[in-house]
């Protein structure tokens, strides 16, 4: 490949791999991926045709890979018509005023295993991740919303993996036992660090913002706040994306300055890496976390080998680790518009800046404007497809709202260890309280 292609080796797999899993998802025989892999075997013995083998044997993993950890059908589960007992594993859980949701995994009276979510409308017992529970429900496939001013939930629960829903009382679920591993006490600190925020002195609205933007817990989030988010173009703030891993990347950066300082820039470098990767699992490994995570880890890893670095290439790569794991994250929402928009940040950014980045300080500024455009570019039909919107005054609210959100969520981290170490400084819930009453104000006026 020619330049700019040749700094992007990645491109033509990824390619590859996506068109595997599209052909596998769309029910593709079996005999089209042996038949892929062994072309793609023997062309590997052909000096001259070597690379097409690799895509070839790339697109056919990808549908085996596919075809392996696709969820079963919901024809094919054995749930009864009446509620059962089920042992089940809590995956994830999110909490509002009302009660819990949880995302379980658990096995039908045949055997197979699945996920599913359960609606318990309270908040005892408290639910946490890596419990096992005892459960009697009567599980149903997801409904199907078929009014055309909503998404479908039901179409977007199936594409994650969740095959069946639940409601649950308080008292048919029980509590069996606690996974203690060190994966699961990592993953339970997203609870502790909302209860953190929810203890100190925090008006309730900076809170359940706080809450939102740092954990990526926004389950607390009032409808009327969320809808003024949403029409105003500012909605991707309330989700955890590549640009809360990039202001907390600038956080835990100055945390770690002695290791600067100190000229031990390569263990500086270890240690964010190594921080970023704890948050992902906190926060759930999301799609758009996760994404940005291997980015950085890939950017870092450069810096400590001394090697170039090309963004668009790292980002094939976050997509190609994320595919490989979970092939169905392709139908993702999150995932699509994650990567389109970076992808559209990437590309158009260099091209829409009219300042030469040697003008340092007019170029940041003017970035802000940029990447707003460009990924607005990237998500904007995808956004309008799934959620039958399109914010018209993006550049308007975006630029300010980006110039604050590094300071509330930097005070924001402070707050959290302040009151881990038993300290509520009220003073700094004031300036919080006072930023979070400016950028809402400001998107209610956007709105």
């Amino acid at each position: 490949m020619r330049p700019p292609l040749s700094y992007i080796p990645l491109l033509p797999a990824t390619t590859c791999v996506v068109v595997g899993i599209l052909a596998a998802y769309a029910g593709l025989e079996a005999w089209w991926s042996a038949g892929l892999f062994t072309g793609g075997t023997a062309l590997l013995c052909i000096k001259s045709f070597r690379h097409i083998g690799v895509l070839l044997l790339a697109a056919a993993l990808a549908m085996v890979d596919t075809v392996a950890q696709s969820p079963p059908q919901i024809q094919e589960l054995s749930l009864p018509d009446e509620a059962v007992g089920y042992d089940a594993t809590v995956d994830d859980v999110t909490r509002n005023e009302s009660g819990q949701h949880l995302t379980i995994t658990t096995r039908d009276s045949a055997g197979v295993r699945f996920k599913a979510v359960i609606t318990v409308p309270s908040l005892i017992p408290e639910i946490n991740p890596g419990d096992r529970i005892d459960i009697t429900a009567k599980f149903t496939a997801p409904r199907r919303d078929d009014s055309p001013d909503s998404p479908d939930y039901a179409a977007i629960l199936m594409k994650r993996g969740i095959m069946a829903t639940a409601f649950v009382r308080p008292g048919d679920i029980h509590v069996t036992s606690t996974d203690n591993s060190l994966l699961w006490r990592i993953k339970r600190l997203r609870p502790v660090m909302g209860n953190l925020l929810k203890r100190s002195s925090l008006d309730r609205r900076s809170c359940e913002f706080l809450t939102a933007t740092l954990t990526g817990d926004d389950s607390l989030m009032p409808e009327e706040s969320r809808a003024t988010f949403t029409a105003s173009g500012l909605a991707h703030i309330l989700a955890l994306s590549g640009l809360h891993v990039g202001i907390l990347s600038v956080v835990v950066g100055i945390a770690l300055l002695p290791l600067y300082l100190a000229r031990k820039r390569n263990a500086m470098t270890a240690s964010l890496i190594v921080i970023l990767w704890l948050y992902a699992i906190v926060t759930g490994l999301s799609p758009s976390v996760t994404r940005a995570v291997i980015m950085a880890t890939t950017l870092g890893i450069g810096y400590i080998l001394q090697r170039r670095y090309v963004s668009m290439n790292a980002l094939l790569l976050a997509a190609l680790i994320i595919l490989a794991f979970d092939p169905l994250q392709l139908f993702n929402v999150g995932f699509q518009l994650s990567f389109a928009s970076v992808a559209a940040i990437l590309l158009f950014t260099p091209l829409l800046n009219p300042v030469s980045p040697r003008q340092r300080l007019l170029y940041y500024i003017t970035s802000l404007v940029v990447v707003s455009i460009a990924a607005t570019i990237g998500s904007g039909a995808i956004a309008a497809y799934y959620f039958h919107t399109f914010p018209l005054c993006f550049v308007i609210a975006n630029t300010p709202v980006l110039l604050m959100l590094p300071f509330i969520m930097g005070a924001g981290v402070l707050l959290i260890v302040c009151e881990a170490a038993c300290y509520d400084p009220v003073w700094l819930c004031s300036a919080i309280d006072a930023m979070y009453n400016a950028i809402f104000a400001f998107a209610r006026m956007v709105s």
